[in-house]
């Protein structure tokens, strides 16, 4: 500086403005590469501080060893072709590997991840990841092993609590997803394809989701992120930069898209609560089924009366609605004179109640407002549905075939005279590929492989995992109403 003063008064203004800037540039980039350096320490200090209370989850289930010609498991699977003839030319067992090994001390057949939750060897995880399970083993940070038994299910949340048989351990630390922003950094723990503690960073791209499963009985205010998740980091922690889990993570749609969900971790802990202390939720419900308009433009030409609200099209037999002045086709326009906009308003509302409560709805009916008075009941148990797809992702997919597919609505059941279970909703045919050149269209409905009925997402995909290839798949679907039936032929025989 005594430098730059001395030019300037020696009359070298522009000397001494060329330093001043230079100096200043200087500054600027050692203060933004200091910036950098304090936000890279601060993600690496998340992944090591909170790995330690992530776990991985192996499962075994009753199930026979596969066939020597089986095709890959599902997580080889979802290698792309060129990535997949890489590997299997430095590494020649690979197609032959079996996804589990029967017998063996450290056999499983699936993985997925979770937190601990207490100090007293609660696991919470997602329940998709220990259903039907046989035996459960959980793998700590460092590296031991324990068996763990499950203390409660929510089908509806797709929520689970394990125990191991363990004390003093350190559970997550927990934050809140109330205060979260859109745009917040993101940070995912979990064991994709069999990779333990991978650490992926992104943001927090959406809040709210509620239109991700096809099945509106299945809870759903998702956390939306960007942070890659992949198979088998279910039940692991979406954190924030402050190593706080913010959310459970749950659903992918498709592999390497970018596109996560998580459950909120407000919510998570509310159900975990009370899987600890009583093994289940208890909800509270009203018994009707709803639409909004805003959702199906032609439900509008049905009820001119509403621009706006929730279409009722069930009331179930036995529920609590039945019991009151409600009726199939009235349009719920406000609840307890708050708008009902989405079938999330109406759910949010049934779900902070307890039994017994009371809410008010305003209904259009026949052009006339009136409130109607229902009384929230316990949710039976037994009423709580199945989850309608595989958890981790909200569609299966099929690159040999190139065909994507969900469960079927009960719209489309009822259309086409089938039941929810039997059959799946084709959503989409990849140009070029084999099911497309074969007559195989979006918006059909696969109710058999190779003979054996379909009766899910899940289904469709251990049924092709299962299938031999070179022996060509059948194919049973139907098409606007009638039943058709494709043979696919192998590679070779194209």
């Amino acid at each position: 500086m005594k430098k730059i003063l001395l030019l300037l008064a020696l009359g070298g203004i522009e000397v001494a403005a060329s330093l001043l800037q230079a100096e200043t540039a200087s500054a600027e980039a050692s203060e933004g590469l200091a910036v950098a350096r304090r936000l890279n320490e601060a993600f690496a200090a998340v992944a090591k501080n909170s790995s330690a209370q992530v776990v991985v989850i192996k499962v075994t289930t009753k199930t026979t060893e596969p066939a020597a010609d089986a095709p890959p498991p599902a997580d080889q699977e979802d290698l792309s072709p060129e990535l997949r003839r890489l590997l299997e030319e430095h590494l020649p067992d690979l197609h032959n590997s079996p996804p589990f090994r029967s017998g063996s001390a450290d056999s499983y057949d699936s993985q997925g991840s979770g937190i601990i939750f207490s100090s007293q060897g609660h696991i919470l995880t997602n329940r998709h990841v220990v259903e039907n399970a046989d035996t459960i083993r959980v793998k700590l940070a460092d590296g031991s092993e324990h068996a763990a038994r499950i203390c409660g299910l929510d089908a509806i949340s797709d929520l689970a609590l394990l125990q191991v048989p363990l004390a003093n351990l350190q559970p997550a630390k927990l934050g809140t997803s109330s205060r979260l922003r859109i745009g917040e950094f993101a940070i995912a723990i979990g064991a994709p394809f069999d990779l333990d503690y991978s650490v992926t960073f992104g943001h927090i791209s959406a809040k709210g989701r509620n239109n991700v499963l096809s099945d509106a009985n299945i809870e759903q205010d998702f956390i939306q992120t960007d942070a890659q998740i992949n198979p088998g980091s279910s039940g692991g922690p979406l954190l924030n930069i402050e190593g706080e889990v913010i959310g459970i993570n749950t659903l992918i749609r498709g592999v390497r898209t970018g596109i996560g969900f998580a459950i909120p971790i407000d919510r998570a802990k509310e159900i975990a609560q009370e899987l600890m202390h009583h093994g289940r939720y208890a909800r509270t419900w009203l018994g009707i089924g709803v639409q909004a308009l805003r959702e199906d433009p032609v439900l509008r030409l049905a009820v001119p009366e509403a621009r706006e609200g929730l279409l009722v099209k069930t009331i179930e037999a036995g529920g609590p609605a039945r019991k009151s002045q409600l009726r199939a086709g009235d349009v719920i326009v406000a609840i307890d004179g708050h708008p009902a906009l989405s079938s999330q308003d109406l759910k949010k509302t049934v779900q902070s109640r307890k039994a017994g409560d009371q809410v008010t709805f305003d209904v259009m009916r026949g052009g006339q407002r009136l409130k109607v008075q229902l009384q929230t009941e316990a949710m039976p148990e037994g009423e709580e549905p199945q989850l309608a797809a595989t958890p981790t992702s909200t569609s299966e997919q099929d690159d040999r075939l190139g065909i994507a597919v969900r469960p079927l609505t009960s719209e489309q059941a009822e259309r086409e005279g089938l039941t929810r279970d039997q059959g799946v909703w084709v959503t989409q045919v990849a140009p070029g590929s084999i099911a497309e050149h074969h007559g195989i269209r979006s918006g059909q409905i696969l109710t058999e492989i190779n003979r054996r009925p379909i009766s899910s997402p899940r289904q469709f995909k251990e049924v092709l995992r299962t299938a031999d290839p070179r022996k060509g798949i059948a194919l049973g679907y139907l098409s606007e109403g009638s039943a058709r039936f494709e043979f696919v032929p192998s590679s070779a025989d194209k």
